[in-house]
């Protein structure tokens, strides 16, 4: 990829980096919108946003990108959880009288079952579907706690 053709300004607004002439007016702009009324230079900025890292270097090539997105149609992308092995995590246990609580503990695997799921084995304690029983925070295990006790 050659150099980035937009860029955002102080105030945030999606700008080309040198102004472009308009088809329509035949006048030079810094930014082109299409027929709709959609402004086409935030749309290609927020393209470029994803393909290049802070320094404006290509992050990831058109074609990576473009087999990252005919897997995801045919449904073989699983997006992993932040965490890794020896990472601490938090996981829904329930414990004697039925109580269930969020307890804290290591990462031993990370798997993926055949239909897909996330899997998280929490090293003496158990595994659970990453974001169903297992966690990276305990605030985010509390709150999936309340959601399901219903408070």
């Amino acid at each position: 990829m050659s150099e980035r053709l937009t860029w955002r300004n102080e105030q945030g607004v999606a700008t080309f980096k040198r102004p472009v002439l308009c088809e329509r007016c035949d006048e030079p702009t810094w930014s082109i919108c299409d027929e709709s009324g959609e402004n086409i230079t935030e749309r290609m900025c927020d393209l470029e946003d994803l393909l290049c890292d802070e320094s404006g270097e290509e992050a990831i090539s058109l074609e990576k990108l473009r087999e990252i997105a005919e897997a995801e149609r045919e449904g073989r992308v699983a997006v992993l959880p932040p965490v890794k092995r020896g990472d601490r995590v938090w996981i829904l246990r329930r414990l004697r009288g039925g109580h269930v609580k969020p307890v804290s503990g290591l990462v031993g695997d990370i798997t993926l079952t055949y239909d897909g799921r996330v899997m998280v084995v929490v090293h003496g304690i158990g595994r659970g579907e990453w974001g169903e029983r297992v966690f990276q925070t305990r605030p985010e295990a509390e709150a999936a706690l309340a959601k399901k006790e219903g408070v």
